[in-house]
């Protein structure tokens, strides 16, 4: 009877270890969105001919900065991980996470690959945020394309040959592309079905690739451009050069993807640009939205899970595109923060907006 028991309890002892490994640690095919950080752009971004930060006004000489170092601008993210079963099985009742198909994410890219369609719609998305802050605070500026890149490939095109992060260096043998307009011309003496052989730039090495015209209606343009090149997404990725190089602006989020944090990226950037003042007041201002040349605040995806992650730092303001607003007040309220919701739709009106809530402070 004793070994009996002992048997037992063995079984017992393996069995809730098989089943606990199950639940914890076997692989699914599902990825789990959750809040992620909330971290202040400030270390982000940099202005000068330097390294460091020059903190001027756009008709003053250099000057040391004096604010307050209390308030900040915090950018928001999600963070996506690999799902276990139980964090797949509590998201049916955890209104803080969510579960969704690894496919329905990925979309047939390698995990690498998705990486680098992200980091590509960063770069553009902060060379977006410079230029509507070098547009709002009027100084003048250049844009010179770097180079010409693969954000997307759309769903019906893997066979294309693309990767998202391609960058396209010349037709085979050709002069560098300057901008995408010179991949128009160029291609505009083939037509749809004709095979042509590109150099790309593809994990820092150069190697051609051969695709097959898609159909498109002619005459070929930029508009018709990503039909032409087989179903893909282009980025021009650009530096902007202000006339004054005190006032150059530099962003670097790391390894954080995507262009969700545009709008807070702008506010950064219009802050050391317009210098005499601090735009926070003082406060801990969250957001997310894409950002436009023009300074027009684009909705995003996840801002329920931004929203929980801006109030866990203390955030007094959360500025919501639009499109966004409903799901982020309701976020709000539901998890009891004080934090204030506001709704933007343009970079323009988040300055106004801030303003308001500080002098109302």
């Amino acid at each position: 009877m004793k070994s009996s028991g002992v048997r037992q309890l063995g079984f017992i002892m393996i069995a809730t270890a098989l089943f606990m490994y199950m639940l914890l640690y076997a692989p699914t095919p599902y990825v789990v969105y959750e809040p992620g950080l909330a971290a202040p752009t400030k270390p982000m971004v940099r202005m000068g001919e330097g390294a460091d930060e020059v903190r001027v006004k756009p008709s003053a000489s250099p000057a040391p900065a004096s604010k307050p170092e209390e308030g900040a601008f915090l950018m928001t993210a999600v963070r996506l991980s690999d799902a276990n079963w139980w964090e797949t099985l509590s998201s049916a009742w955890d209104n803080d996470i969510a579960t969704y198909s690894r496919s329905s994410i990925l979309r047939g890219y390698t995990e690498q690959e998705y990486a680098e369609r992200m980091t590509v719609v960063m770069q553009g998305s902060q060379n977006q945020a410079i230029e509507a802050a070098y547009r709002f605070a009027h100084l003048p500026y250049q844009s010179v394309v770097d180079s010409i890149a693969v954000s997307d490939v759309l769903q019906g095109s893997d066979d294309s040959g693309w990767q998202p992060g391609d960058a396209l260096v010349s037709l085979k043998g050709g002069k560098p592309f300057a901008d995408a307009e010179q991949i128009v011309s160029e291609l505009s003496a083939h037509k749809p079905g004709d095979k042509v052989v590109f150099t790309v730039k593809r994990a820092g090495a150069e190697q051609d690739i051969a695709i097959t015209m898609g159909a498109y209606e002619a005459p070929l343009t930029l508009n018709t451009l990503p039909a032409a090149l087989g179903g893909v997404k282009l980025a021009e990725l650009r530096s902007l050069q202000p006339d004054d190089a005190r006032f150059k602006l530099r962003i670097d989020a790391g390894a954080i993807g995507g262009p969700s944090a545009g709008l807070m990226f702008a506010l950064q950037s219009l802050d050391l640009l317009l210098g005499e003042q601090d735009l926070t007041g003082g406060a801990i201002i969250a957001g997310t939205g894409t950002i436009a040349a023009d300074g027009t605040v684009g909705e995003i995806g996840g801002i329920a899970f931004k929203v929980i992650a801006a109030s866990r730092e203390g955030a007094e303001l959360f500025l919501a595109p639009s499109a966004n607003y409903k799901e982020a007040a309701d976020k709000a309220k539901d998890i009891g923060t004080s934090m204030k919701i506001v709704s933007v739709n343009s970079l323009s009106e988040a300055k106004q907006v801030i303003e308001q809530h500080v002098s109302g402070n």
